[in-house]
């Protein structure tokens, strides 16, 4: 090291000339030395690193404006830009790599598989008694959340009498307790002409999305006209991550379209489920890209006075991973599920995946069909 004064003719200097030399203050003076230099070692960590960064500006800069302008939304929530939130989640692995994210960037990568969770936990149908003409009990239909969750379908079965109708309210209390405020209120109604007629009606009510949280309780109570006073009951909520915003992509948005919806097997056919842990096989290769939206549970199966629960998964054999989940309600009346309700969440299958059922409940095999929107690129 070599100590100056009036450095460069000068009184004082600071900094580096060229690549050469750097001149640095202390309190003995000014002194110069040798421009240090950081060692690029390029080590195949660094590369890989380098190249993903160029990627990720790559299909920043490829994404259509609708979809430039879904980030600049969600970035305004968590103060960044779309720019930097993009990076981010290519950074992350959440977009990006994989066709399936190319074609709904909603679906990432590392939550793709993550089916919806049904509530109650206990995969027994909840039972609200309806009061005739007044509000029935509220019971609880989860005592204690698990987790966040962000609530998005009800699944119901109701039996009424002609022209019969039927309210549920969903309750919550974010202290765990029975102090219920309503935050949802659904309907169903029945016109159904003739004599002896016993109107059974079920379905999936989309809800609007209501976070609730961990430790708190969600209860549900119904009330009818008329009627059988029984209702079954199960919720799908999903996790609020914000890649689960929405749970029902608008495909045309956000990079692909639809075919249209179909059923597999096709129209008064079946397919076989058995109880789980036990997989039936659907598909041994999907025969494209696609999203499951719906499952029909057959009447004659005559089981699930709890209700049921049933699974969709996909992977080799041995290796199957749970893609979607949805709960079918009993028919009080009956004591048995039946019907056809939409998944809490839709669940993209990709071409070549093995898709296989099962449910959770009832003893022996029962018949299910599956409902499938084929996917093409926009």
């Amino acid at each position: 090291m070599v100590k100056v004064t009036g450095p460069l003719f000068s009184v004082r200097a600071r900094g580096s000339l060229g690549d050469g030399i750097s001149f640095q203050g202390s309190g003995a003076g000014v002194r110069v030395e040798r421009r240090p230099r950081h060692k690029d070692r390029q080590s195949n960590g660094q590369v890989a690193h380098r190249d993903l960064f160029l990627e990720a500006v790559a299909y920043w800069h490829g994404l259509a404006a609708e979809v430039k302008a879904e980030y600049n939304g969600r970035g305004d929530v968590l103060h960044l830009t779309g720019y930097n939130l993009c990076l981010r989640e290519y950074l992350l692995g959440k977009v990006g790599a994989g066709g399936e994210v190319d074609l709904l960037p909603n679906y990432w990568n590392a939550q793709r598989l993550e089916p919806s969770t049904v509530l109650p936990s206990s995969y027994s149908d909840a039972r609200p008694v309806a009061g005739i003409g007044a509000w029935g009990n509220w019971v609880s239909v989860e005592a204690a959340i698990a987790a966040d969750l962000v609530l998005v379908a009800l699944h119901y079965n109701v039996v009424t009498v002609q022209t019969g109708s039927c309210w549920m309210q969903l309750g919550y209390d974010p202290e765990g307790g029975t102090d219920y405020t309503v935050v949802e209120e659904v309907g169903e109604h029945a016109f159904i002409s003739g004599t002896g007629a016993v109107p059974i009606h079920g379905g999936t009510r989309r809800l609007a999305p209501f976070l609730v949280l961990a430790g708190s309780r969600i209860g549900m109570r119904a009330r009818k006209t008329a009627g059988h006073t029984g209702v079954g009951a199960f919720l799908s909520a999903v996790s609020p991550e914000a890649g689960w915003v929405d749970p029902w992509p608008n495909t045309y948005i956000e990079g692909a379209r639809v075919t249209g919806q179909r059923r597999f097997p096709v129209v008064n056919g079946w397919q076989n489920s058995v109880v789980q842990p036990t997989w039936t096989e659907v598909y041994a290769a999907a025969p494209n890209d696609m999203l499951l939206t719906a499952l029909e549970w057959d009447p004659a199966n005559a089981a699930g006075a709890q209700g049921e629960v049933v699974e969709v998964g996909v992977g080799p054999v041995g290796e199957e991973v749970v893609a979607a989940r949805v709960g079918i309600p009993s028919i009080r009346i009956l004591s048995w599920a039946s019907g056809l309700q939409e998944f809490g969440r839709k669940a993209l299958i990709l071409s070549g995946e093995r898709v296989v059922v099962r449910h959770g409940l009832a003893s022996g095999t029962r018949r299910v069909a599956l409902y499938f929107e084929d996917l093409v690129a926009a």
